[in-house]
């Protein structure tokens, strides 16, 4: 696997790239399958703020290489996520210019425990503003995107 990544290009830690895939087919054989269609049901059935916190942090336990982040990415994409969102240093940088009530650090957001709290001041504020944590995330990342968006930006 890690020859693949490495002759394919553009991508560095082949080597734990490729332990991590490796790892986690495995546990998708074993099982993981199962528990990973027992989120998405439970997902489809009732979507709460706690029903997706507890789908991203499933991911983060079960799945090599993935962190808070990467899990709510996985499950942002499988279009099964609305309040919780990935956090990266965009966010952190428009919470930051715009009254977040503590100077957050992008550099800690591994750390599962400060990647929820600031989560959960994104949530409150939403809920404050009558809007979803998922649209916040789309109006943060659009602010910083210099290209104009048209019907042509979008691939769903």
């Amino acid at each position: 696997m890690a020859k693949t990544i490495t002759e394919f290009g553009g991508l560095r830690w082949a080597n734990k790239i490729g332990e991590h895939v490796s790892s986690n087919l495995d546990w998708l054989k074993r099982g993981g399958w199962d528990t990973i269609e027992r989120v998405v049901e439970n997902l489809d059935h009732q979507q709460t703020q706690k029903s997706e916190r507890a789908a991203a942090t499933i991911i983060d336990d079960e799945m090599r290489g993935f962190g808070p982040k990467q899990a709510r990415n996985l499950l942002q994409m499988l279009g099964l996520t609305k309040f919780e969102i990935p956090i990266d240093s965009r966010v952190i940088r428009w919470l930051n210019n715009n009254g977040f009530p503590v100077r957050l650090s992008p550099l800690a957001l591994a750390d599962r425990h400060y990647y929820e709290f600031i989560l959960d001041g994104i949530q409150q504020f939403c809920h404050a503003c009558s809007i979803y944590p998922c649209m916040l995330d789309a109006m943060i990342f659009a602010s910083f995107d210099e290209a104009e968006w048209n019907a042509d930006n979008f691939i769903w």
